[in-house]
This record gives structure tokens, sequence and C-alpha cells, in this order.
């Protein structure tokens, strides 16, 4: 602002001076031995203003003049350094594309002067390139310089962390994970990473550590929190030696998921050990308000009262099992249980009218155990072979029965256990049916494949 004001006022007063002469006409007459030299005073102030204009201004045009050869230098240097950083992004497209002979020639027509202030991006670039050739002692050396840059460290820290997890050296990725987390505080995918190694080692009080800051930061979704606290407490208890120390980890996972049938399993049995028949009984009866299930139900009868005679058991079974039904009325699990019951004291026409509830209650689409169920029933009934082998006819078409499933691997388990063995994958064991898993494992399986991409994301 002040350079444009001195500007203006300079050809103001350089107009102001002509127009001044203009008004005022005359000479200026230079003698100088035996030359005249008679100008009009006009011209005579344009060349005294040229000359002070030169002057003043010499020093500056001189600096300019001898100056442009470096400016010229550091213009084609400029030009250099763009075209670098230009590789660069083209080499990392191409290495994201899985284009490695692309990648490899860009890297190379990359000048390493040009990032000598920041060059974590092209050893990302060197780094990957060399692990995608199959170079690992390069990879890992060019990952480990990653690591320790200012910018892009995280980058190199991931790949070093990934690389030991592959190569399953847990004890390595502990302690990078370890270091990492001290220099990248909270970081969500290291929380998440010292987390998984904590469940593949099975340091049960690190995973739960780790999960609760997990839980703190918000990185996973609150029903994968809850489901992974029940089974890590769970997991805990399992190793437990003493009763109550066991009790202590599963009524903290009961607070998280009161309806949980393993978990209830687990305390009824305990509760069984110390006479609390009182306890236990209720613990079933609020899990089966919120969520029945049909694992429940042997856990119910172990834990009716006994009676004394076979006729007033059988009596006494069936009442106990239909106990249940007030508690949710309208799940088809409730009138199952009454059914099987019935089915067992022989009361055919209580067991048929439950199992058609069922039906109903299932939207006319039961799963096979009910045609199972129903083709029993008509043995133990009617002794009618045939209509028991028409029911599992139409059975063979229905919906599969829910079983503990891996979604990881889909082997079926016969009761669920924190780690799913033999490949120790945690907490994957689900209730649902074979078919439902099949698109869950397939994503698993994708995500343990999405390694190399993970670090550009």
């Amino acid at each position: 602002m002040l350079r444009s004001l001195w500007f203006i006022l300079q050809i103001a007063i350089l107009t102001g001076l002509l127009i001044w002469a203009a008004q005022h006409p005359g000479t200026v007459t230079f003698n100088w031995l035996s030359y005249e030299l008679t100008i009009q005073i006009g011209l005579f102030l344009c060349a005294v203003y040229a000359l002070i204009f030169l002057t003043v201004h010499a020093h500056n045009i001189w600096r300019y003049i001898t100056g442009m050869p470096r400016a010229i230098l550091r213009r084609m240097e400029q030009r250099a350094k763009i075209h670098s950083h230009n590789n660069l992004a083209k080499g990392l497209s191409a290495l994201a594309a899985g284009d490695l002979k692309s990648a490899a020639r860009l890297s190379h027509k990359i000048n390493d002067d040009h990032f000598n202030e920041s060059p974590g991006l092209l050893l990302l670039l060197q780094a990957q390139t060399a692990r995608l050739k199959g170079n690992e002692h390069d990879a890992k050396r060019l990952f480990s310089r990653l690591a320790k840059d200012k910018n892009a460290g995280f980058l190199g820290v991931r790949a070093l962390l990934q690389n030991a997890l592959e190569n399953n050296d847990f004890d390595t990725a502990k302690t990078l994970a370890q270091e990492s987390l001290q220099r990248f505080k909270n970081n969500p995918w290291l929380l998440q990473a010292a987390y998984k190694i904590a469940l593949q080692s099975q340091q049960w009080d690190e995973a739960l550590a780790h999960i609760k800051k997990l839980e703190q930061f918000k990185v996973l979704p609150q029903g994968t929190i809850n489901s992974d606290k029940t089974a890590l407490y769970i997991a805990m208890a399992d190793q437990e030696t003493r009763d109550a120390s066991a009790l202590k980890l599963l009524q903290k996972a009961h607070k998280i998921t009161p309806e949980f049938p393993p978990l209830i399993a687990r305390l009824v049995k305990i509760y069984q050990q110390k006479n609390q028949i009182t306890k236990a009984q209720n613990l079933i009866k609020s899990a089966w308000k919120r969520s029945p299930h049909l694992t429940l139900v042997p856990l119910w009868v172990a834990l009716m009262p006994e009676s004394r005679n076979k006729k007033s058991s059988d009596l006494a079974l069936s009442k106990w099992c239909n106990s249940l039904l007030p508690l949710a009325p309208d799940a088809p699990e409730s009138h199952y249980a009454a059914a099987q019951a019935a089915l067992k004291c022989g009361l055919w026409g209580e067991a048929r009218g439950h199992f058609l509830k069922a039906y109903d209650l299932h939207d006319k689409n039961p799963p096979q155990h009910w045609y199972r169920s129903m083709a029993a029933l008509e043995r133990a009934e009617k002794s009618d072979e045939d209509a028991a082998q028409e029911w599992l006819i139409q059975g063979s078409h229905a919906p599969e029965d829910k079983v503990w499933l891996c979604q990881q691997s889909g082997h079926i388990y016969p009761e669920w256990t924190p780690v799913a063995a033999p490949h120790n994958s945690f907490n994957t064991i689900h209730w649902q049916r074979p078919l439902d898993a099949v698109h869950t494992t397939t994503l698993h399986q994708l995500q343990g494949q999405d390694r190399l991409s993970g670090l550009l994301t």
C-alpha cells in the first residue's frame, strides 16, 4: 500500500514539474571548452529526473542482472522438485493399484535430495516396492527409517507391526506396540493392534485394559465392545481356580450382557455348588424374560425341585417348563420348551398345541428341529411312521437350526467358548444358522488378506 502511494506521489511530482516547465518556457545553456549546449528547460528536467532514477535504482538493476543466472537455476531446481513430487504421487498410485513395475520405475526417477527435509512418503514408496519384490531385508530397513520420520513415522510403525504379526512374532509386535503407544498416544489403530496382540497371546488383563481405552475413545461399535468385554471376563473366570474370584468376574460380565446363555450357565453352576438355588432360578428367569434361548432349558430343568414318584415327577416337569411361558409368551422358544416337556410326559394334546403355537410365532417357517419334534410326536402318540417321515421330508427344506458356529472358520462347536480352537480366534463363536455365517466368514477372510493396502488407508 505504501509503495503504491509513493509511486503515485512520484508521478504527481513529475507531472507537476512538466506542467510548470510548459508554463515557464526557457532554455538551459552549458559551455564546456569550445562547445555550447542549449536545451529546453522541460527536456533538461526530464534528463535530471532520469539521472536521479538511475542513480537510486542502479544497485537493484545490477543485482537483477547478476542474479539472473541464479534465478534461472532456482527455477530449474523448482521444476525438477515438482517433477519428483509428481513421480512420487504416481509411484504411490501405481503401488496401490498393484503395478509393481511402474512403481519401481518411478521410484528410481525420483531425486532423493528433493525430500531431505521430509523423506517419509519417498521411504514408504521404496519400502513397499522392496517388499512387493520380496526383498524383506531392504523393506524392513526402509520401514525402520520411515518409523523414525517425524511426519510419516506412523506408517513405518504400522508396517513393522503388520510384518511381525504376519510372521507370528508376537513378542516383537508387543514391544513395537508398547513403544509406539508412548509416541503416538491413544492412536486408534495402535490401540486396536495392541488389543489384538494381547488377545493372540491370551493376555486377558492387558486385553481388557486396551478395550477399555477403545471404548473411551469410541473406536469400535459399542455392541462389539460389550460382546468382547463379556467374553474377556468369561475367559478370565475360566482360568480362575477359586469360585469366589470367578464369580466376581462373571458378575461383571453379567452387568454388561445379562442374557448371554454361556454366561448364565457358568453362573448357575457356581450358584448350584454354593446351594444358592433360588439365585440360580432367578438368574434364568431374568435371562429368559430378556431373550429366551433353548440352551437355557436344560439348566432350568436341572433346577426343578425333586418329586417323590415318577408320575408326579412328569407332571411337575411339565408344570416347571410351563412356568417359563408367562415370562416370554410371544417367543416360540417358550412354547417349544413347554411342548418338549409335555411330549416327555405323554401329554400329546398339550404338546401339539404348543408346537403349533411355536409354528405360528415362527411366521409359519420354523427351523428343522420343529419338524423333528413333530415327527417324534407322531411316533409317540400314534406310532405313525408314515406321518413322521412326512414331517421329516418337509423339514429337510426348512431353515437350518441355529448352532454355535465360528464366523471366522465356519466350524460348529457343541458349546460356546471365548477362544475358538484350533485357530484360537477370540469371540468369533456365535449362535446362528450356518448359511447366515457364509457372508460373515468371507468378510473375515478378506480382512485377513487386506494387509498391504491397509498401509495407505
